[in-house]
């Protein structure tokens, strides 16, 4: 609201209008390609949430800010989700720091340093003159980088690839609390609760955190208090959470609208629409993670049926 007497007016003058493939911009129809995935639904309840918050806004600011329309506070939201740094948990604006382009491959490191009181951006190795000065902007699937950021990563960038699945304990599941307190002891306190979600991908399909969650909802508390001590997990609580896993993985899978040969033909057209591609970029990568998700946990069922123990 201050205009050209902020300290940071020049900055702010020079940020653009919204990410080109900002997904408050997309068409129903362009949204309609991201079915299948999570980012499909976060989307829809983002353009929800935006549009509930300003009609809240509005009322309180009328007659103060007069600048403020739907549209400028839709503009400021997409520069908070796309330009901001977390630091301890808040989103900040970091001016020059928030104009670095995202690559997986960059040399540098970057955070808040105490000692200095200052954001630091640091290169590990030798840049030549004129070398772009990148960052990582977070090592998350393509679905994330769309949803905040509006680029996605090329398929062969596996940093990028992968599905995140929220399965924590539900909070009226059975000894749900002292369930919490073991697995948090096993270091998976934040999956377990669904704060922080699981990422399978095809080099890890099934990651040994989401592993132990959903033998912990299939499990008593005594079978999943002996992990403590003894590794070992029961036969029977097992093959259910891994038939649990098969059954979730055919149900999101039937939820994509295509497949991966489709997929392959539609991405080696050049003239593909943009949004398209992105959508694309998301979906394929999150089919191959559940397709190898399901493989792994179908495999691991089998020989259970198969093996020592056996019913």
């Amino acid at each position: 609201s201050k205009g050209e007497a902020s300290r940071w007016s020049a900055h702010v003058a020079r940020l653009p209008e919204a990410p080109a493939h900002c997904l408050l911009h997309w068409s129903s129809d362009e949204l309609e390609e991201l079915r299948g995935s999570d980012v499909f639904t976060l989307a829809a309840r983002w353009r929800e949430q935006i549009r509930s918050d300003f009609d809240e806004v509005s009322v309180l600011a009328e007659g103060t800010w007069p600048w403020l329309t739907r549209e400028t506070y839709t503009w400021a939201i997409t520069m908070a989700w796309s330009r901001a740094i977390t630091i301890e948990g808040r989103k900040t604006f970091v001016p020059v720091v928030d104009m670095l382009n995202h690559s997986p491959a960059s040399h540098t490191t970057h955070g808040f340093d105490e000692a200095r009181g200052a954001f630091v951006v640091r290169r590990a190795a030798p840049a030549a003159a004129g070398d772009e000065l990148t960052i990582v902007y977070e090592h998350a699937p393509n679905a994330r980088l769309l949803l905040l950021y509006g680029f996605a990563m090329p398929l062969d960038r596996a940093a990028h690839g992968g599905r995140t699945l929220h399965v924590g304990l539900g909070r009226d599941a059975p000894h749900r609390v002292e369930k919490v307190a073991i697995l948090a002891g096993l270091g998976v306190k934040e999956e377990a609760t669904g704060e922080k979600p699981f990422v399978i991908s095809e080099a890890i399909p099934i990651p040994e955190k989401l592993a132990l969650t959903l033998y912990a909802q299939r499990c008593d508390l005594d079978q999943l208090g002996r992990l403590t001590a003894y590794p070992d997990r029961e036969p029977a609580p097992l093959r259910a959470a891994l038939s649990d896993l098969v059954d979730a993985c055919d149900a999101m899978l039937a939820n994509y609208p295509s497949n991966d040969a489709d997929d392959a033909t539609a991405l080696a057209d050049d003239a593909l629409p943009p949004r398209k591609r992105l959508a694309l970029l998301v979906r394929v990568p999150e089919r191959r993670a559940l397709e190898a998700c399901r493989r792994e946990a179908a495999v691991r069922r089998g020989a259970l049926e198969t093996g020592p123990g056996a019913d």
